[in-house]
């Protein structure tokens, strides 16, 4: 197969491979249970390199020098980011050498997994045998999905945990699979570009695979769990798509597109795992005893980033408030629903505490008088509220419930990013640790809203329908109901405009957008634009 004119330098790749990262490695310690699961599933996914090989060197493959020049340096590095992820297990508690306590990665039972899994070397063979030369394409063109959907996992754990050390290093290992995937895409593309045969096969394997490939011999459901912890959240949505962008434009898949790829990753179905009986079992006021506050009245953070966290904290305490609004709804007829807004509304309430006492140190006094003043200073509108709630949810009927999930999701998303972007603007490492448990807890607020909003958006048309008008035409910063204008715009001036604040409003949009029936919304950029803020 002629592919002389790839860019790729193989060469190079096979002498300069990544070895070991754990020089790299600081101090880890500090992920969440939820973060520390999906280490494990990554740990035991990269690490699965010989069954892979197992599949593929019966076939015509193993007789390409080229690709298997890749494959053997492609094992080693997977085999050192593996060791890297187990390091990690180890400084969290979790044996380094197994899977942790709640992974879904463990013995294999090919009987209860996809079925393709219980093909054995004899039936590929076989398969192989009538399938000729052109099944190489196929298998680096699935392989190139492989690779992007672990990319874009590490990358999404690199950019959501609060951990500096560790956000290092899941970057540094997506790296790794950044250089790899250039191979794979471009190796692909000329191979697949060449022969139809190639291009009907590809199409083949990415229709029956189950991504990513270790996962293959699991349950639906354990796929499922995997799906909903890499990519549930805002950072793993947005990084999937991005991730997949290059493959879905390969000769040949393009039939699909992106939308075609992502339903191949989560294995044909939404990632609707989100247990709502271990969340509420594992949920705890936000804990900040150990952290030093009063470093700060040594570094005071300057007045508008206290202007900002009084905003936030604000929020945070209202959220008694629009669980008053969603009681008149049907969302509370739903056990799942008043499960979740039960643990969810207590858990904000301690976001405001903890926001409040660094404020405090600051002399600025966030009470329940103060609390009190500002709810009675809303007036009638805040009044009508709940009326105009109840009114939506009788007119709409169940369908409503989606507009609330949706809602929720937009919301919480954009608090996590607002988060993240206090913690990197300010750099301070008592801030940064205390945002960061912050953001922890509301990435399990955006699992449930998603995994809710994604159910029942693509179970009813009429559902899409009055969410997407809803979001387009009311939607605004969580706040502005609340807060003045000129304390909004102060807000989404200071964490959302230059270059890396628009760069992660995106970020939320490309989450909204990816919910069935949303796509192409734009509303955090769009409200941006209206508060003028650059």
């Amino acid at each position: 197969m002629p592919t002389s004119g790839t860019a790729f330098d193989l060469a190079a790749y096979t002498r300069d491979a990544a070895g070991s990262h754990r020089d790299a490695i600081g101090d880890v310690r500090g992920l969440g249970p939820d973060d520390l699961d999906l280490v494990g599933m990554l740990r035991d996914l990269e690490g699965g390199t010989m069954a892979y090989l197992r599949r593929v060197l019966v076939t015509p493959t193993h007789k390409d020098a080229r690709v298997t020049a890749f494959l053997v340096t492609w094992s080693f590095e997977r085999f050192w980011i593996a060791d890297a992820l187990g390091a990690v297990l180890g400084a969290g508690g979790r044996e380094p050498d197994t899977p942790g306590a709640e992974s879904v990665v463990g013995a294999s039972d090919p009987r209860r997994g996809h079925r393709r899994a219980r093909r054995g070397p004899v039936p590929r063979a076989l398969g192989a045998f009538f399938a000729g030369p052109p099944l190489v394409a196929a298998h680096v063109a699935s392989l190139a999905v492989d690779d992007a959907v672990l990319c874009a996992a590490l990358a999404a754990l690199a950019e959501r945990v609060a951990v500096p050390d560790a956000a290092d290093l899941f970057a540094r290992l997506a790296r790794v699979h950044e250089r790899q995937g250039r191979f794979l895409v471009e190796e692909a593309s000329a191979r697949l570009a060449a022969s139809e045969a190639a291009r009907r096969l590809a199409r083949r394997e990415l229709r029956d695979e189950a991504y990513p490939l270790g996962l293959a011999d699991r349950t639906a459901a354990e796929r499922a769990r995997f799906a909903c912890l890499a990519f549930g959240a805002a950072p793993g949505s947005s990084a999937l798509v991005a991730a997949l962008a290059p493959v879905g434009a390969l000769p040949g898949l393009d039939d699909g597109g992106i939308d075609a790829l992502r339903e191949r990753v989560l294995g044909g179905r939404e990632p609707m795992a989100f247990d709502i009986d271990r969340y509420a079992a594992s949920s705890v006021r936000l804990d900040w005893d150990d952290l030093d506050l009063d470093h700060f009245r040594a570094h005071p953070l300057p007045p508008g980033t206290l202007r900002t966290l009084r905003y936030m904290a604000d929020v945070e305490y209202h959220t008694v408030c629009y669980t008053r609004d969603l009681l008149t709804t049907p969302s509370h007829r739903e056990p799942e629903v008043g499960a979740f807004m039960t643990m969810w509304n207590r858990e904000e309430f301690w976001h405001g505490e903890a926001l409040a006492a660094v404020l405090g140190v600051h002399g600025i006094t966030v009470d329940y008088d103060a609390l009190k003043a500002s709810r009675l200073k809303l007036g009638w509108r805040d009044r009508l509220d709940p009326v105009k709630q109840s009114v939506a949810g009788a007119l709409v009927g169940a369908d409503f419930i989606a507009v609330h999930m949706s809602w929720g999701a937009a919301n919480e998303w954009s608090a996590i990013t607002a988060y993240q972007r206090m913690a990197e603007l300010e750099d301070d490492p008592v801030l940064a640790e205390l945002l960061g448990r912050i953001a922890r807890q509301e990435a399990r607020h955006v699992a449930f809203y998603t995994s809710q909003a994604r159910t029942r958006l693509a179970a009813s048309r009429r559902a899409q329908v009055v969410t997407r008008f809803a979001l387009q035409r009311f939607w605004a910063p969580v706040g502005s109901s609340i807060q003045p204008r000129e304390e909004v715009r102060h807000v989404m001036a200071q964490l959302m405009s230059g270059e890396a604040g628009r760069r992660a409003a995106r970020k939320v949009d490309d989450s909204i957008a990816a919910l069935p029936g949303m796509d192409g919304l734009t509303i955090v950029q769009d409200a941006l634009n209206g508060l003028g803020a650059a």
